[in-house]
């Protein structure tokens, strides 16, 4: 079962604040013939489109395992069997969320991520069945 990531209307607006403003520099200090400082607006806006893949997290409950996937080649494997705890939470650490209201898994030894699924209530029922059936 495939969950996408919920985005808070707040953190959408701040990452693509950055993108945005790169490129209106982009154009404003070659209009006025600051190419150095047009360079340093494009290497901005080459970082900043970095965090886009953000807009594309999704968390995939298959047989086995939870499968967080940030853009087409990063995925994290969690093993339900390696899951210790889940728990609700408002942590604001830096995580593969876009939004606050997340979900905490720890596992493993030590081993924790901060989730954020648009449909929290059914993912984490989906996730415990899951769990239980292993």
């Amino acid at each position: 079962m495939k969950f996408r990531t919920k985005i808070d209307w707040w953190i959408g607006l701040v990452i693509s604040f950055l993108p945005i403003t790169s490129i209106w520099m982009i154009i404003r200090y070659f209009q006025i013939g600051g190419i150095t400082n047009a360079v340093i607006a494009l290497v901005m806006l080459i970082i900043s489109i970095s965090v886009v893949p953000l807009f594309f997290i999704t968390y995939n409950l298959n047989e086995k395992e939870l499968l967080i996937k940030l853009g087409f080649f990063n995925t994290m494997k969690i093993a339900y069997d390696s899951i210790t705890s889940i728990k609700e939470t408002k942590n604001p650490l830096s995580s593969l969320a876009m939004s606050i209201d997340r979900i905490e898994i720890k596992y493993g030894k030590g081993g924790c991520v901060l989730i954020s699924p648009k449909n929290k209530q059914e993912f984490l029922k989906v996730l415990r069945e899951k769990m239980e059936a292993k």
